[in-house]
């Protein structure tokens, strides 16, 4: 190791970014190199004096003073200069080994607010500003959104009612509330942590919804994370690896649930919904796929369709758009919007379910390439309005010669198929197509238009 790569992983691990992998590798270096003890004394009192001297605005920030009893006197006796010397430099080795592999590192936090939303701190005076930098530890926030930035590049964008902590700069304990996290290549190994488990973060955007009693869900957007769910007793389970598209509730004592339906914003961004009544749609969504190792989910967006409303979870280009010369269908605007999943356009076994807490109209949004299934022309009724999805790229499987291209891209038609729901209950879709029909097709869309 170049001196250069040795000073860059101190500063790292004093910064509090430090990988697992890198804590290991300073553990090694300090255990074997006297220069590198050396050095690392003098950059930890250098980081120590710096700390000293912020000018920061805190969190509440809550530290409890445990008294120890005085040890008994005994006279010193007198020692070798050189033993001293040596004594005190084990000591200090110890010292540093152990605090590497402490989970819990002491201090506080520095952070970058971003982003503010009628958020209300408790403990704290006026409400945080864009660009101020805070130092903090117990974070409580009593109601809206606050985002910060950690000096690591890592994002957290908190959604109140929440109860954290940072434990350090690189994990963060979560007791309640919900969390939508954007890790960046930098803060890989980020960890949150929740009564029900953790998460650890492989560079990714992903959110965590610890508001429920012993349950916490974990969706991720892009990128991987690694689960780890909690015995009864606390004890860590095995890891579970996410990818995007999938989601999971992670209840203690218990397997990992999968996460079927998410609440999502409505925003060109994947991101968690706040939860409160006018942010979360009731709308529930179930399919029938029965695969122990299924983890994908629907995205819920409540008032989500409009003109480049995202179509599909885990595709982020296609979105419904207006048919050039027609207006968007005025009775989709606004209604929840269900991304399905593009993989099911195949599947002649598939079924969806829609549990509704009142009455409406629920659509679907067909391929007008081929046939409707049978249960479509059965259930709903044909509107008359038709949309695009797109932008395709023309080499995707889904788009034929059927599918003429405008410019370098395929938009693709769909008819619009109307069903009215009376009252509160279950409506279940069927597949994509009948068994037989040949050609490709794009898998449906579903929104759903709630009567107040």
């Amino acid at each position: 190791m170049t001196p250069d790569d040795r000073e860059n992983l101190i500063h790292r691990h004093l910064d509090g970014i430090a990988t697992a992998a890198e804590i290991e590798t300073l553990s090694h270096l300090l255990e074997t190199d006297e220069a590198a003890r050396v050095r690392y004394l003098e950059l930890s009192r250098l980081a120590a004096a710096l700390r000293c001297d912020l000018r920061l605005r805190a969190a509440p920030l809550v530290v409890t003073v445990v008294p120890m009893p005085a040890p008994p006197r005994v006279a010193p006796r007198p020692a070798p200069g050189w033993l001293a010397a040596a004594a005190a430099l084990l000591v200090c080795a110890a010292g540093i080994w152990w605090s590497l592999r402490q989970p819990h590192l002491s201090g506080p936090v520095i952070a970058e607010v971003t982003a503010v939303h009628d958020a209300r701190l408790a403990g704290v005076g006026p409400a945080p500003v864009v660009g101020e930098r805070l130092a903090m530890q117990e974070l409580r926030l009593e109601r809206g959104e606050i985002t910060l930035r950690l000096d690591s590049g890592v994002r957290l964008e908190f959604l109140g009612p929440v109860a954290a902590e940072f434990e350090h700069a690189m994990r963060l304990r979560l007791d309640r509330g919900r969390l939508n996290a954007d890790v960046g290549d930098r803060g890989k190994g980020f960890t949150v942590v929740t009564p029900s488990g953790n998460v650890i973060d492989l560079g990714t955007r992903f959110a965590v919804d610890a508001s429920g009693p012993e349950r916490a869900g974990v969706v991720v957007f892009s990128g991987q994370v690694q689960v780890q769910p909690l015995s009864r007793q606390g004890q860590p389970g095995t890891k579970i690896g996410l990818s995007e598209g999938e989601a999971v509730q992670l209840v203690r004592g218990a397997s990992p649930e999968r996460w079927q339906s998410v609440p999502l914003r409505a925003s060109p961004a994947e991101a968690l919904a706040a939860g409160g009544r006018d942010d979360v749609s009731p709308l529930a969504v179930h399919d029938n796929l029965a695969d122990a190792e299924q983890r994908r989910f629907y995205g819920v967006v409540r008032g989500g369709m409009v003109p480049g409303a995202r179509a599909f979870t885990g595709v982020e280009a296609p979105a419904w758009q207006a048919v050039p010369g027609l207006s968007f269908p005025e009775e989709l605007v606004g209604a929840d919007v269900v991304r399905t999943f593009l993989t099911d356009k195949r599947r002649v076994d598939f079924t969806l379910t829609l549990a509704l807490d009142g009455p409406g109209y629920v659509y679907v949004l067909h391929d007008i390439r081929r046939p409707p299934p049978a249960w479509l022309a059965h259930d709903f009724t044909d509107t008359g309005a038709r949309v695009e999805c797109g932008p395709w790229d023309p080499q995707v499987n889904i788009v034929a010669s059927d599918a003429p291209p405008r410019g370098d891209r395929v938009f693709l038609a769909c008819s619009v198929w109307r069903r009215v729901v009376p009252q509160a209950g279950i409506v279940t879709l069927g597949p994509p197509r009948d068994p037989g029909v040949p050609g490709r097709n794009m898998m449906y869309g579903v929104a759903v238009r709630r009567v107040p």
